[in-house]
Order: C-alpha cells, then sequence, then structure tokens
C-alpha cells in the first residue's frame, strides 16, 4: 500500500484506501439509479475526509519540499479529493432535477 500512497502513514493509507471504496460504492449507487440526499451526504462525508487528508499531505509537503515521495502523496490526496467533491456536485444537481420534476408534476 505504501507504493501507491506514497508519504502517508499507515493509518492515513487506510483511510484513503476506504476513501477510495466508499466512492466506488457511491457510484455504483449512482449507476443503478439510486439519487437521494443521503446519497450526497454520504459523499460529503467522503470529501470532508478527503479535505483534511489533502491538508495533512500538503502540511508534510511543506515541511519537506523537495521530497518526491511525499510530493506524490500529496497529488493522490488532491486527485481523490477532486474526484469526491465532483462527484458530490453532480449528485446535488440530479437532486435538484429530481426535485424540480416531482415539483413540475405536482403543479
Amino acid at each position: 500500500m505504501e507504493a501507491e500512497f506514497p508519504g502517508f502513514q499507515p493509518e492515513d493509507r487506510q483511510r484513503l484506501v476506504t476513501l477510495r471504496e466508499r466512492l466506488r460504492g457511491y457510484r455504483s449507487e449512482l449507476s443503478e439509479g439510486h439519487v437521494s440526499p443521503e446519497l450526497w451526504s454520504g459523499v460529503v462525508e467522503c470529501g470532508v475526509e478527503a479535505t483534511a487528508l489533502r491538508k495533512a499531505a500538503m502540511a508534510l509537503l511543506d515541511r519537506d519540499p523537495e521530497s518526491d515521495h511525499i510530493r506524490r502523496g500529496a497529488g493522490y490526496a488532491i486527485r481523490i479529493e477532486t474526484d469526491i467533491w465532483s462527484f458530490a456536485n453532480a449528485i446535488a444537481g440530479l437532486c435538484l432535477k429530481q426535485s424540480d420534476a416531482r415539483r413540475n408534476r405536482e403543479a
């Protein structure tokens, strides 16, 4: 796992693995047509955790800016954070469309 998430402590590497697995699960739910505020909320929780991990990685990089090892880890943290927040925004948009469609049917 070290090669996959360079520069992270074992517990943070495990958190990144868990985030990645949760994101896959949420994407699977969406592909099955399950769009809900609860799905969005779960993705946002992942986003908050990913942001914390990215900030921790950037702090490590600030302490050792010459480390390619840490730079690769920070890059991964940035990518997963971006993926999660982009996905959360897409789900929020779908939830709004569903809400508008329901409102229009009821009117």
